[in-house]
């Protein structure tokens, strides 16, 4: 029973997730589409939007990682702290092989675990972004390879 019931979190973690990547595409989608109209309206609207829910699909897939494997899952928002947590050595190994195989490998592309960090809390600090006069970086490329990969590891563990 108490098996189900973490396949089950971590099954209701994986469609919060879809979700929210769903809308993201949508988002880009939309941009592509209309940017000519105002260029850097949809740049923003894009840059706040996919990258805040890039951001939280990855957190949601890292927790029902965390649920699947252990009955847990760490709170927060920080996805350094969510894919650094010892049990989840395996799928860091994964993404930072698979991270190291596609594009980033040359030697000016900055390091898994660099993008990682400056992604980290990216979607606390974008929501509070008019809070402030700093802007935030996004690597799109880099959310968009997080949230796949792990909706994609996920997806197979829970035999979707």
């Amino acid at each position: 029973m108490a098996n189900n019931q973490h396949h089950k979190k971590a099954s209701n973690f994986y469609e919060q997730a879809m979700y929210f990547l769903e809308a993201a595409a949508l988002v880009t989608k939309e941009c592509k589409a209309n940017s000519q109209k105002n260029p850097r309206a949809y740049n923003n609207f894009e840059y706040v939007i996919v990258g805040t829910h890039h951001a939280f699909a990855a957190e949601l897939l890292m927790k029902g990682i965390m649920e699947l494997k252990t009955d847990t899952h760490s709170s927060g928002h920080d996805l350094t702290k969510l894919i650094n947590h010892e049990m989840c050595a395996d799928i860091r190994a994964i993404l930072e092989s698979k991270f190291n195989d596609s594009c980033h490998n040359s030697p000016n592309s900055p390091s898994f675990h660099n993008l990682l960090k400056i992604h980290s809390q990216h979607f606390e600090k974008i929501r509070y972004t008019c809070e402030t006069d700093q802007s935030s970086y996004l690597d799109m490329t880099f959310t968009s390879f997080l949230g796949q990969e792990l909706k994609e590891y996920l997806k197979e563990k829970l035999n979707i």
